[in-house]
């Protein structure tokens, strides 16, 4: 579970228990909700996830701290979702200024962007099984 407090949960869902917090989010631009989070395809120890302190971290809970963060991407803006490829080799992202982008996890660069802002705010990013087509849930423009 992700939430205001800038933190990461991992729960034991057969005990109903939390057995490890993952601390990061915030300590960047200050305090910032995690907003979302993403798992890669079938594998269960890489996550990424967005946060209201304008960056994407990838995280490996086979490291054994509570900041076991192994990479950030700076996106200048809030990021509202993000959504791993089912490979684990790259992420999108939706910010608060309606950009979609997709960044290459292993240099941390961005590798495709939306041409142009068709959406106000985005609010939510998905991969597709395959990993061949994102989709996004957006706020409307006030008009």
């Amino acid at each position: 579970s992700c939430g205001g407090d800038g933190d990461i949960k991992l729960w034991d869902v057969n005990k109903l228990k939390q057995t490890r917090t993952f601390i990061g989010h915030g300590d960047t631009h200050g305090a910032g909700d995690a907003d979302s989070l993403s798992f890669a395809g079938n594998d269960e120890n890489v996550f990424a996830t967005s946060s209201s302190d304008e960056t994407v971290r990838l995280w490996d809970m086979r490291i054994q701290t509570s900041t076991a963060c192994v990479g950030i991407y700076e996106a200048k803006a809030e990021v509202n979702s993000v959504a791993l490829h089912p490979s684990g080799l790259a992420f999108a992202f939706g910010d608060q200024n309606g950009r979609v982008a997709m960044v290459d996890v292993r240099t941390m660069e961005k590798i495709n962007e939306g041409k142009r802002k068709v959406v106000a705010r985005c609010t939510v990013v998905a991969s597709s099984s395959s990993g061949r087509r994102v989709l996004i849930s957006a706020a409307t423009r006030d008009r």
